[in-house]
């Protein structure tokens, strides 16, 4: 027996892990919290009582990596389309290898890695961005990151 699932039940309907993790992305899994490509109100506070929004991203990884730690020669900057003060939380991962999910800033590999930096609204050149590098084992294959934002 394999100590790996891959489906779920979730109130009575089997979903394949595939799904699962699709259909959490796009926020159609976790009741009364909603994961979408559009700006959301969590419904939580942070300090000073400004109001926490979720977003998430999707996009292409970067089509050129390093084996080794990055710079900031070869990130690629996306924008976030929403004004952020500041930042909560992020958390991502790249979609590798038939699904497989990478973490964004953990390491597993040599080229198998990926990392971002968050650059809120008063970042003078590249305000409201993501920017993102990833190995030579990550290139251009999907990304998903969530982020909290004020």
């Amino acid at each position: 027996m394999s100590d790996y699932v891959d489906t779920v039940n979730i109130e009575g309907v089997n979903y394949s892990i595939q799904d699962t993790l699709t259909k959490l992305e796009l926020g159609e899994l976790e009741a009364g919290q909603v994961y979408s490509t559009e700006k959301v109100d969590t419904g939580m506070k942070w300090t000073g009582g400004q109001t926490v929004y979720r977003k998430v991203l999707l996009f292409q990884s970067p089509a050129q990596g390093n084996a080794n730690f990055p710079s900031n020669n070869n990130s690629v900057t996306y924008p976030i389309g929403e004004v952020c003060n500041g930042f909560v939380s992020a958390s991502g991962w790249v979609v590798h290898d038939g699904g497989v999910r990478l973490p964004v800033g953990m390491p597993l590999t040599t080229g198998q890695w990926a990392v971002m930096w968050l650059r809120t609204n008063s970042h003078p050149a590249n305000p409201n961005t993501i920017a993102f590098a990833v190995g030579t084992a990550c290139v251009n294959l999907p990304v998903a990151v969530t982020l909290l934002f004020v």
